[in-house]
């Protein structure tokens, strides 16, 4: 399944065109994009044979709408240990991750001391947040 905005960009199409199309389209090329948000504000989907049936509509090369399945984020947790829990914002603290010192975000600092053992979760290349607690009584070495 394809992203309605991810085919707006490949395509070029602007949304009243694509609209249109999907308003022609066969049944089961696209189903709606159910989420928490408004119904008004969820987006489309098109299956495989959609996306060919508009290949074809608009004469665009499938190796041009050839677009790679969605990579799910994938997160990584690692352990650290805590060197500093003393931030006046509640929310950071300080740990020692592959020798270099990051600033992590938690939900309370007050509650994380020095020297303890915690996982981190690393969302994107700036982001990272404690996961779990491991250990209260590790001590740095």
């Amino acid at each position: 399944m394809t992203k309605e905005n991810l085919l707006l960009e490949i395509l070029g199409v602007n949304k009243p065109e694509l609209k249109e199309l999907r308003n022609k389209a066969p049944e089961g090329s696209w189903i709606r994009d159910i989420s928490n948000k408004p119904e008004k504000l969820w987006g489309y989907l098109w299956s495989e044979a959609g996306v060919k049936w508009l290949s074809e509509q608009l004469g665009v090369k499938e190796k041009k709408l050839e677009v790679s399945p969605a990579e799910e984020t994938s997160s990584k947790e690692f352990e650290c240990t805590v060197t500093r829990s003393n931030f006046i914002n509640l929310r950071l603290i300080e740990v020692i991750h592959n020798g270099s010192r990051l600033v992590v975000q938690c939900k309370d600092n007050r509650i994380i001391k020095p020297s303890m053992l915690v996982k981190i979760r690393v969302i994107d290349d700036k982001t990272a947040c404690v996961s779990q607690i491991i250990s209260k009584h590790i001590k740095l070495k």
